[in-house]
């Protein structure tokens, strides 16, 4: 799942989980995985619970498990999704998308300003295709001609078309602690800083994993975006 040239290594990454664990206020995981039912309420999921609402009266419903960048395909699989039941003469008030990026996919989610300060294209590998270097700005939103083939693809087009984006919170944390060995920060304050860096309608979600368990359970079909 994950090749050498991924930020962090395989090994790397589940170390650092276990070591975030207690930041990322995970404490009480193996309490709820002890339970026989996994409906039970999980501190911090009230604004997950309130999208897969908003969404839930929509006949047709799709999420985007998206755990890297993939050349910008998780939010340009949004908009096709969209297009394709347009086409079919189903209104976008009929159709729910959910994207969740999680993992290496987590800047996509973020302001200009966040990938500017952490070097966010350099560290998750992400290329700005006007300059060819790593990206210092969202490939995503405010796009330029280079970046995506359909200027209606851009993330905050499709969001205003209902399509609804979360970005994981335990993986934030996780390169929270990354990102401040890079820039001599503490940990809790560049986490500060992603979050408040977020664009505007981001959900933040527990985990991006247990997003998906609970965008299943609520009948949206899968696609895997990454």
């Amino acid at each position: 799942m994950f090749d050498k040239e991924n930020s962090l290594d395989r090994r790397g990454f589940l170390s650092t989980i276990v070591a975030g664990a207690a930041a990322a206020s995970l404490a009480h995981v193996p309490a709820v995985l002890a339970q026989e039912k996994m409906d039970i309420p999980i501190a911090g999921s009230e604004a997950l619970d309130g999208a897969l609402k908003k969404l839930s009266s929509r006949r047709y419903r799709q999420v985007f498990d998206a755990p890297r960048p993939n050349e910008s395909l998780p939010v340009i699989w949004s908009w096709a999704f969209l297009h394709t039941f347009n086409k079919l003469q189903v209104p976008d008030s009929n159709v729910g998308c959910f994207v969740i990026l999680r993992h290496e996919a987590i800047p996509l989610g973020m302001q200009d300003a966040v990938w500017a300060k952490y070097k966010l294209g350099e560290v998750f590998k992400i290329e700005d295709k006007t300059t060819k270097a790593p990206s210092v700005r969202n490939v995503v939103t405010n796009i330029r001609p280079e970046d995506l083939p359909i200027p209606e693809m851009a993330l905050e087009k499709v969001q205003a078309r209902g399509v609804v984006f979360g970005v994981c919170d335990l993986a934030m944390t996780v390169y929270s602690m990354k990102l401040a060995g890079d820039n001599n920060m503490k940990p809790d304050d560049v986490k500060k800083d992603l979050v408040a860096g977020l664009l505007p309608g981001m959900v933040v979600l527990p985990s991006g994993v247990y997003a998906v368990h609970r965008a299943e359970s609520a009948g949206f079909t899968y696609c895997f975006a990454g």
